[in-house]
């Protein structure tokens, strides 16, 4: 057979072509990897812009660089990787020393963690403009040797980070320290969720540092504040970095999961709420404190309301603002007080939860169902209107029907679930009976469906007979839907699904677990872990992922203009503007 075959090859006719080993090509990966170094170097100068102004402390830029680690070591790795460039005038070196340059960040960033040298931060700065005057100088080879479409394309990309420059100065700032802790193991142990980041400090052995401040006064404060809480605080003085940044070209609009703007408070913020039709943003802390600011950052004013607080609610065109624990003030827009006194509802229960009407006029007040008593109340600028409900009513959550003032109520009490429906004047108006507990009520048809979201799924009732017209089972143990209550996005352990009231599913499950709703017209927001969110496209297409440097303490969404706000651990409000509304139709109908 060896034999027959060889000489079979021997008569043939063709003479054998010797193939040369294909070569990896080097341009594609090569481009990827410049596109990629460059995304990474406009994250890094964005905190850095923000570190200047002073919306990022120290602390929070380290931790917005750290972010950037895994992008730095894949880019590392794909160097690693890259085939020998076909020539040597290509200036592959450039390129190398970029991403080289990008690693030591790495380096400089761990360093400066374990000495809070400042000098190191400088370091990180002056390592990113080395990385981007090497990766321009690739780039600008390129365009020597091969011009094309490609070169063109990064030169404008390196041309929209824009153009800035840094004189750094040494500045004394006041740190609270907060101890005294065997090892960082009990620290964290007592600490827990109070700080972002615990680290035993490396000046002051047993402590860990809190927060820096400017001032004497703001340490002190916080310093009382720990001290509140049982521990130990100490202030001292410490060296930080101020950067007198000067703009010579700003740097070209980015995608969207680059923050629109950020701002960081003198407070822990319990929550935040934005006017889904107004210019207003209200933060609000527990101890009373309440920041306001404009769609585009700029502060309004602040202000002690003198009382507890744990949420705030914003009357939809933005005139009327709701804070409120165990009691509730109403404010103006502007911070000026509605009510001279808060008004306490429920004998000590706290509220959970405040709804206005579409008008602005009214509003409905519940209290939590801890007890199994969550009573309901109407208020409006004079006052109280109408509320307690009666002990039967147990309220979970709260709704008010858009054109006709109707109230729905969830309520669960001692294994009875129910919705109970009430008129503007206070009436009782229907009671439908439910399985599982009710997360929200709401209202379609004008007012003549009944729609509940239970933990078992969608019912959806007429509002005046009580009939049962469509049920959806699906577990759930979250809900938010569209404006006018067309779509239904519920949220569980089997994944996120999207339904119109009679339970037509709108899109495919997705398997994702979500542990918070945010819903548009546009947009399905998920939050996914204490860190991450996850935006779909209304046609349940994802758009992307959002990270924070640190936990999230409250989000909120714009809905008229799709800005989405969040706060975090560390004291920051941050707006994320996503992409303008879809153009061609899309499954939610619009």
């Amino acid at each position: 057979m060896i034999t027959t075959s060889l000489a079979a090859m021997a008569c043939a006719d063709d003479v054998p072509i010797t193939v040369k080993p294909r070569t990896q090509p080097y341009w594609e990966p090569a481009f990827k990897l410049v596109a990629g170094a460059i995304k990474t170097l406009r994250s890094l100068e964005v905190n850095t812009r923000s570190l200047s102004s002073k919306t990022q402390s120290t602390t929070q830029y380290v931790r917005a660089i750290t972010t950037q680690f895994d992008s730095i070591e894949h880019l590392s790795q794909n160097l690693i990787a890259l085939p020998t460039p076909p020539d040597s005038r290509l200036g592959h070196h450039y390129l190398a020393d970029a991403i080289e340059g990008l690693v030591d960040i790495i380096r400089t960033t761990k360093r400066y963690q374990e000495s809070r040298a400042p000098e190191l931060l400088v370091h990180i700065i002056t390592l990113t403009q080395r990385s981007r005057a090497s990766l321009t100088s690739f780039v600008e080879n390129l365009h020597a040797t091969s011009p094309g479409i490609a070169s063109e394309g990064f030169r404008q990309m390196l041309l929209d980070l824009g153009e800035f420059q840094i004189n750094p100065h040494r500045v004394t700032m006041f740190g609270v320290f907060i101890g005294e802790f065997a090892d960082e193991v009990e620290a964290r142990a007592r600490i827990g969720s109070r700080l972002a980041e615990i680290r035993m400090s490396p000046m002051h052995k047993q402590w860990v540092e809190g927060s820096r401040f400017p001032t004497i006064d703001a340490a002190n404060a916080a310093a009382q504040e720990w001290i509140s809480n049982g521990f130990k605080a100490s202030i001292a003085e410490v060296v930080d970095l101020d950067l007198n940044l000067t703009e010579t070209r700003p740097p070209a609009t980015g995608s969207w999961t680059e923050r629109s703007w950020a701002r960081q408070t003198e407070f822990e913020i319990s929550d935040l709420a934005v006017a889904e039709h107004g210019d207003l943003v209200i933060a609000i802390g527990r101890r009373g404190d309440v920041a306001s600011y404009d769609m585009e950052g700029h502060s309004k004013w602040t202000n002690n309301l003198g009382i507890p607080l744990a949420h705030v609610t914003i009357e939809p065109s933005g005139s009327l603002i709701a804070a409120y624990a165990f009691d509730l003030l109403l404010l103006n827009a502007d911070g000026s007080y509605v009510w001279q006194r808060p008004v306490a509802l429920d004998n000590n229960q706290k509220l959970d939860q405040v709804v206005f009407s579409n008008d602005g006029k009214t509003l409905v007040a519940r209290s939590t169902n801890a007890s199994g008593m969550g009573r309901v109340f109407k208020l409006d600028r004079t006052g109280r209107l109408w509320g307690p409900t009666k002990d039967y009513i147990a309220a979970l959550s709260v709704s008010i029907e858009p054109t006709t003032g109707v109230v729905g109520v969830g309520s669960s009490k001692k294994g009875v679930n129910q919705v109970v429906t009430i008129t503007p004047d206070g009436a009782l108006n229907q009671t439908f009976g439910v399985d599982g507990k009710p997360h929200k009520v709401l209202f379609g048809q004008n007012g003549t469906q009944t729609i509940v979201v239970t933990t078992d799924g969608i019912l959806t009732f007429d509002s005046t007979g009580g009939t049962v017209l469509h049920r959806l089972d699906f577990p759930t143990t979250h809900a938010s839907s569209t404006p006018d209550s067309g779509t239904i996005v519920l949220a569980g352990h089997t994944g996120l699904g999207a339904f119109r009231p009679d339970g037509t599913e709108v899109w495919k499950k997705i398997p994702v677990a979500a542990q918070d709703l945010a819903l548009t017209k546009d947009y399905v927001i998920a939050q996914t872990d204490e860190r991450t969110f996850q935006v779909f496209r209304s046609d349940g297409s994802r758009l992307g992922k959002l990270s924070m440097s640190s936990p999230i303490t409250a989000f909120a969404m714009s809905k008229s203009n799709n800005l989405f706000i969040t706060a975090n651990r560390d004291r920051t409000i941050e707006a994320w503007q996503l992409p303008n509304r879809i153009t061609k139709p899309d499954r939610f109908g619009y």
